[in-house]
């Protein structure tokens, strides 16, 4: 998944998804950038299908991880999106949630969020309790997943 993740970013990178030609010209009011970025849209949507939420996917992932990271690890570019949205210091519980329980993107994503509410002090716990962060994160998830089970 890493593999096609990083050759995605590369081509947007260096513009070698730009096969029907030079880039237009920007619109009024656009940046080149941005009509770059749009240019980079429409080649994901027609060569495969890819709406622009998905191709962030595949482009966050990209910027996230490194080969290290994903070495043995069988995970699908959802999963990985949550990891990679997560605050640094909740992934390594999310990896474990994903990797060792085979946890949902949707539970993952319910675990980040909790995770990342008692970092910001959002539930009423001290602001940055790593450790309590821990736990809500992997109560959440798990929660989620029995819940899921169930349906």
């Amino acid at each position: 998944m890493l593999d096609a993740a990083e050759q995605f970013a590369a081509f947007q990178q260096d513009g070698s998804f730009l096969t029907d030609g030079p880039l237009e010209p920007p619109a009024p009011g656009q940046s080149s950038a941005q009509a770059h970025e749009a240019a980079f849209a429409r080649w994901a949507r027609r060569s495969f299908a890819l709406g622009a939420e998905q191709t962030q996917k595949y482009l966050r992932v990209a910027r996230t991880f490194t080969r290290a990271d994903v070495v043995g690890k069988t995970l699908g570019i959802e999963s990985l999106n949550q990891i990679a949205l997560a605050d640094p210091r909740l992934r390594p519980t999310l990896w474990t949630l994903a990797q060792d329980e085979r946890l949902s993107s949707g539970a993952l994503a319910e675990g980040r969020q909790s995770g990342r509410r008692v970092l910001r002090g959002e539930r009423g716990d001290e602001r940055g309790d790593l450790d309590a962060a821990v736990a809500a994160t992997i109560l959440a998830a798990q929660r989620r997943a029995r819940r899921q089970e169930r349906a």
